[in-house]
C-alpha cells in the first residue's frame, strides 16, 4: 500500500507539473512520515495521501492540501473521544458515525500542519460542522489554518484540509475565501513490474470515473454538498 501510495502521489503531481511520468517526481519522507516532493515542506504541502484497509486516496490543491480516510469502527473511535476532543467538544459530540467524521477532520488538519498526530488533535477545532459544509479550522500558531470538509460514504469518512487563498473581489474591501470545488478522479495501473515477490504497478493512468461502486458514491456525496457557485480558479 505504501509503494502504491507513493506512485499515486507522484502520478498526480506529475500531471500537475506537466512532466512525463511519476518517475520524474522524486519524493522525500518528511519528519512525521508525510511523503512530499523533494525540497517541499510537509506543512502546507500541495498533495496529501491517506488510506484505510481498502481505499487509497491522494488529495491535491496548488495552495496546499491534506486528506484523511477512515473506516475504523465507530465504537472504537467513540471510546477514545477524550483523547482527540477538548472538554467542550466532548459535551457536544455528534451521535453515531459522525464521531468518526470529526476524528477524520482533525486528522486531515493535523497532517496539513506537517506534524501529524504530534500536532495534538485536541487543539484542532472548527468554526462550524465540517460534515455539513466547508468550515475554517483553528490550530494554535498556524499561519493560515485550512478549510476543512468531511464526506461520509456507506463505509467510511473522507476529510479534506485545503488552503484556499483569500482574494478581494472588484469593488469589495473585505477579502473573500471561497470554498474549493472538489473533483474526483480514478487512477488505474497502466504498466506493471514483475519481481520475485509478485507484480506491482509501475505507472498509473487517470481514467473516467467508474459508473458504480463506492468511488461514485463519494463523487455524488461531494456533488450534493458542493458550494452553489465557484470561480473555477482552484480545484482539489
Amino acid at each position: 500500500m505504501s509503494r502504491l501510495g507513493h506512485l499515486l502521489l507522484a502520478s498526480v503531481l506529475a500531471e500537475h507539473l506537466g512532466v512525463a511520468s511519476a518517475a520524474d517526481v522524486p519524493l522525500d519522507v518528511a519528519p512525521g512520515g508525510r511523503p512530499v516532493p523533494r525540497g517541499e515542506s510537509a506543512a502546507g504541502a500541495r498533495a496529501g495521501i491517506a488510506h484505510d484497509r481498502d481505499v487509497l486516496v491522494v488529495g491535491f490543491h496548488p495552495a496546499g492540501c491534506a486528506v484523511d480516510v477512515e473506516d475504523t469502527p465507530v465504537a472504537l473511535i467513540a471510546e477514545v473521544a477524550g483523547r482527540f476532543c477538548a472538554l467542550d467538544e466532548q459535551l457536544l459530540l455528534p451521535a453515531g458515525a459522525a464521531v468518526r467524521g470529526l476524528w477524520s477532520a482533525k486528522e486531515a488538519v493535523a497532517k496539513y500542519t506537517g506534524l501529524g498526530l504530534r500536532a495534538g488533535l485536541r487543539t484542532i477545532t472548527f468554526d462550524g460542522d465540517p460534515q455539513a459544509g466547508w468550515v475554517h479550522s483553528r490550530y494554535p500558531g498556524a499561519r493560515r489554518p485550512p478549510l476543512c470538509r468531511v464526506v461520509e460514504t456507506p463505509r467510511r469518512h473522507l476529510a479534506f484540509a485545503v488552503e484556499v487563498p483569500a482574494f478581494v473581489a472588484p469593488g469589495a474591501e473585505v477579502p473573500v475565501v471561497e470554498a474549493p470545488l472538489v473533483e474526483v478522479h480514478r487512477w488505474v495501473p497502466a504498466t506493471w513490474v514483475r519481481e520475485a515477490g509478485g507484480a506491482h504497478p509501475a505507472q498509473l493512468a487517470r481514467v473516467a470515473l467508474a459508473p458504480a461502486g463506492e468511488l461514485t458514491d463519494l463523487a455524488r456525496a461531494i456533488a450534493a454538498t458542493a458550494p452553489p457557485t465557484s470561480t473555477g480558479r482552484e480545484h482539489t
